[in-house]
């Protein structure tokens, strides 16, 4: 029986958001129905890079792909990934009253992000790199893509919130 993956702890505001690692399973198909979305857009930038050795190049270019997601993914595309993404089963939250973490609910996520959509986004982001960027036990991922998704998670993380594994 799967007993949970790594948590990784976030705090965004005056919220902490504990994020489990998907089962490996549900992970292949949030990952099949992400890419549906996310490939075509990308599949450019990482066609140019297969040669690349240069690290400051693939970011750039993966940088560029996120921008292209921006201008191209409609608002049904982007719901259904942030629904994929925000699964309750493997977030909870603490809020500033709170000394424990509980289960969150779509309507918890709503309550906490009403008005705060990039905030939201932010969160998913976070999911993504917590189940999908993580090479740290991979052997099979070059490491130039390593190396350059490390740089766009220091960036996303700069800017987004505090991030802390446990």
């Amino acid at each position: 029986m799967f007993d949970g993956g790594k948590i990784t702890k976030w705090r965004q505001g005056d919220y902490e958001i504990s994020i489990r690692q998907m089962n490996p399973f549900r992970s292949m198909k949030v990952l099949g129905d992400l890419q549906k979305i996310l490939l075509p857009v990308i599949g450019g930038a990482v066609e140019g890079l297969k040669d690349s050795s240069d690290n400051a190049e693939m970011v750039a270019a993966i940088g560029g792909a996120l921008g292209q997601i921006a201008g191209n993914v409609d608002g049904d595309k982007l719901e259904k990934a942030c629904d994929l993404l925000l699964d309750t089963e493997y977030l909870a939250f603490k809020g500033p009253n709170d000394k424990q973490f509980r289960a969150v609910s779509k309507d918890d996520l709503a309550a906490i992000y009403t008005g705060r959509p990039w905030d939201l986004l932010a969160l998913c982001a976070k999911i993504f790199d917590v189940n999908f960027l993580d090479f740290s036990t991979s052997s099979s991922v070059p490491t130039g893509i390593q190396k350059a998704v490390r740089d766009i998670r220091q960036m996303i993380s700069d800017g987004a919130g505090t991030i802390s594994a446990e």
